[in-house]
């Protein structure tokens, strides 16, 4: 039940205080920047605000984050405007999960005490932070001020994922492939992750220094000389300052020789699709994953929304498989776009977001 709504974007805050956590960002007939929010347990919605009495054009897109300001939850909205396209920010709520107070509220007779349990976490960016506990109460002076100040030291790189060659996948010593993971973010912004790509089969393992979270790899030249084929276990290490931090799971894949390659037919996925785009929203550049059905030469365009072609790649003729692209955002400026996939003749989209 769509309650009447034109729904252009979604957006979910679990720490919603009215315990409404899903945003609707809709146009009305008419066209504006509606946003209301649901209960997804009965249905019910509240009217949140109307951004299109404030900003020029309409709803396209939503997105609800803590990471665009580490002090804040804001709503990232995407607004149409004609020919151009924009996305505001809007403040939701200062961030206070690092700060808990149990009981918040109580009474205290006469000339007694009662203990509240107060508890801090360093989930803040390191510095100095300051705050204030306000006593609310019906006795003398009506208020009582405590100040804080919490000193958060930097810590390790953030927990992160690998993500391809997927688990289990199967390699070719006569084919480049690109390993990746999910950035990790350094709570100090002063320190820069680097990363260390880990490969091992039976007793051996050896590793290489990664500035990036991607790697070429040839087979061919960059493993062992073993048997083939060989299973081989890889993982990354992110390393900053003097800490280092192993991903969640190790993955692993079958190493074959070019001989062993099977036709496309046989091996290939089921259609022609783009599996993935991430990061999205992405800041210095996002990584575009595809299957090819059969051997296709490939051509992947980024337009923005004037129709302007943004960057375009030229993948050459590809086999039928997983393949992954790597778009460099360093020439785009912030803005909506649209990832068009050529194969012979066959086009995929989908739209990307990029913010500056």
């Amino acid at each position: 039940d769509r309650k009447g709504f034109r729904v252009y974007g979604l957006a979910y805050w679990e720490d919603d205080p009215d315990g409404y956590p899903l945003y609707i960002f809709h146009n009305p007939a008419g066209g504006s920047q509606f946003v209301h929010k649901m209960n997804p347990d009965n249905g019910d919605t509240i009217f949140v605000a109307d951004l299109g009495s404030r900003v020029a054009g309409n709803a396209a897109g939503a997105f609800i984050t803590n990471q665009f300001d580490v002090y804040s939850w804001v709503f990232m909205a995407i607004a149409n405007d004609g020919s151009d396209d924009r996305i505001d920010i809007w403040q939701l709520d200062r961030r206070r999960d690092w700060i808990t107070i149990d009981p918040d509220h109580g009474v205290i007779p006469a000339g007694e005490r009662r203990m509240f349990n107060l508890g801090i976490t360093a989930s803040l960016p390191p510095g100095d932070h300051n705050a204030q506990l306000v006593f609310l109460h019906d006795g003398v002076g009506g208020e009582t001020v405590i100040d804080l100040i919490v000193h958060v030291l930097g810590g390790p790189p953030a927990p992160f994922n690998l993500l391809e060659p997927v688990n289990g996948d199967t390699l070719y010593t006569s084919e480049e492939r690109t390993f990746t993971w999910e950035e990790s973010i350094d709570p100090d912004p002063e320190e820069e992750v680097s990363y260390r790509l880990w490969f091992q089969t039976g007793n051996e393992s050896t590793s290489t220094p990664v500035n990036d979270n991607l790697m070429p790899v040839s087979p061919d030249t960059g493993f062992f000389a073993v048997e083939l084929p060989a299973r081989f276990n890889w993982w990354v290490e992110a390393v900053s300052g003097g800490d280092t931090v192993e991903c969640n799971d190790r993955f692993d894949f079958l190493l074959r020789p070019p001989q062993d390659v099977v036709t496309p037919e046989i091996d290939a996925p089921g259609e022609f699709s783009i599996r993935s785009i991430r990061p999205n929203p992405f800041n210095a550049g996002t990584r575009i994953s595809y299957n090819l059905n059969r051997t296709s030469r490939t051509i992947l365009r980024i337009i923005d929304f004037t129709g302007r072609v943004a960057a375009e790649l030229d993948c050459g003729t590809q086999s039928a498989g997983y393949h992954t692209a790597v778009i460099d955002a360093a020439a785009l400026p912030s803005g909506v776009y649209i990832a068009r996939l050529t194969a012979d003749g066959e086009a995929r989209t989908g739209k990307l977001v990029c913010i500056k």
